[in-house]
């Protein structure tokens, strides 16, 4: 992308062999972990380097024995295809749950960040969780003030924060960052910038707190951790918790749904 420098940083993608994700995997879970978290710089493209692929990943990882949970972060959209997200689910153990940063929402911003396919790659992201993946909960991150970015731009943006397609979104204010393409490019107002992550800001927290309140009075799958228990549409340290009115009986266990509190976590009771 024209406004990231990790590559230049780490160099290009390479992809753990998967016979050695899958014994790690194993060890893991044999060791009493009940999620498995897969995150790289760009997921979607996870074997391409070495004759494999995420798909290929998947089916091995959900065929390991156990209650467990596979919880899939950074798909970028272009990395995406509908035999992908159709495969996504056939999965037992895949977590109700994916990460895919998106960005933006206007086609000339995304062009401008180089964005493997766009917008389409956006919309054909939410038109097949729509279709394959309808209880899955979407956690993204956008970006605001990208140099060239205008009022128009912005408010494509928001439109699609207040969709309510995705639950779980993070907002960030453009940074330059040497060498980036980007960085050289006229930027928007620093003042600008900042008004337009607040108001962002605001909309993506009213968004996901909708999000919560639709599942109240809903049962859903608890990951029970005694220092910050979640429920399955929550990945650690970055999402919303679950507050229990008593400890569930199994570390992956289904409660109700009573209330959202005011932090935005869930209420919930084991059932």
């Amino acid at each position: 992308c024209s406004f990231c420098v990790i590559p230049k940083i780490r160099g290009r993608l390479r992809s753990r062999p998967l016979e050695e994700v899958v014994a790690e995997s194993k060890d893991l879970l044999a060791l009493g972990k009940r999620e498995l978290v897969l995150v790289a710089q760009d997921l979607g493209l996870y074997g391409v380097d070495a004759g494999s692929s995420l798909a290929e990943l998947l089916r091995e990882l959900d065929r390991l024995e156990g209650d467990f949970l596979l919880r899939l972060m950074y798909l970028n959209p272009g990395g995406l295809s509908e035999r992908l997200v159709r495969l996504m689910a056939s999965l037992d153990h895949l977590a109700p749950y994916l990460h895919v940063p998106v960005q933006h929402a206007s086609e000339r911003v995304l062009r401008a960040m180089r964005r493997a396919g766009g917008k389409k790659a956006v919309l054909n992201l939410l038109r097949w969780r729509e279709r394959y993946l309808p209880d899955f909960f979407l956690r993204t991150e956008v970006m605001v003030g990208f140099p060239g970015e205008e009022e128009s731009d912005f408010q494509e943006l928001l439109s699609l924060v207040r969709s309510g397609e995705f639950q779980r979104i993070a907002v960030f204010a453009y940074s330059p960052e040497e060498p980036a393409p980007a960085a050289r490019w006229e930027q928007v107002p620093r003042e600008v910038k900042e008004e337009r992550r607040e108001v962002a800001e605001a909309e993506a927290w009213s968004a996901q707190v909708r999000a919560q309140e639709g599942l109240v009075g809903k049962r859903v799958l608890v990951i029970y951790d005694p220092q910050a228990p979640r429920t399955a549409f929550d990945a650690p340290e970055v999402d919303f918790g679950v507050r229990l009115t008593r400890r569930p009986s199994n570390p992956l266990h289904p409660a109700e749904v009573l209330g959202v509190l005011e932090d935005g976590d869930l209420l919930a009771e084991p059932t």
